[in-house]
């Protein structure tokens, strides 16, 4: 099993449309940091805020109802909840909404690490390189 230091979920707020067996897939990436980005928060309703901490593995308090389906859960109870509610809107207000593009917090720390290749490892470089889109032309060869 791959363990990563940090985990970045890019646009964040699109992988509350994902199917559940592929959000329940991203439960299982593992990494001693994870990053949530996004310019749109789903912040509409109790759903959004709920899925986005589970991904950070924080578990809001609530209370969660049971329908009669085996299984099922009762989703407009999360929004007359005045607990989660209040749960959400704090998660919200302290991991979310930052409306700001200064974060004086985050230091910035850069390592440079020389790579020694064998004659083999270049070449394959030198390949793959060759192989790849020049993203500095106009797509013309």
């Amino acid at each position: 099993m791959f363990h990563w230091r940090r985990i970045v979920f890019d646009e964040f707020h699109e992988l509350e449309s994902f199917e559940s067996t592929q959000q329940n897939s991203l439960q299982f990436l593992r990494s001693h940091f994870r990053w949530g980005l996004t310019g749109t928060p789903p912040v509409d309703n109790n759903a959004g805020p709920i899925f986005m901490s589970s991904l950070f593995r924080i578990d809001l308090p609530g209370y969660l109802r049971m329908t009669s389906s085996p299984g099922a859960i009762d989703l407009d109870s999360w929004e007359g909840d005045r607990l989660l509610t209040e749960a959400s809107a704090r998660f919200l207000d302290d991991y979310v909404r930052q409306n700001t593009a200064e974060l004086p917090h985050i230091r910035l720390e850069e390592r440079v690490v020389v790579v020694h290749h064998n004659a083999a490892e270049r070449a394959l470089y030198l390949g793959q390189a060759h192989e790849a889109p020049d993203v500095n032309s106009s797509g013309h060869r």
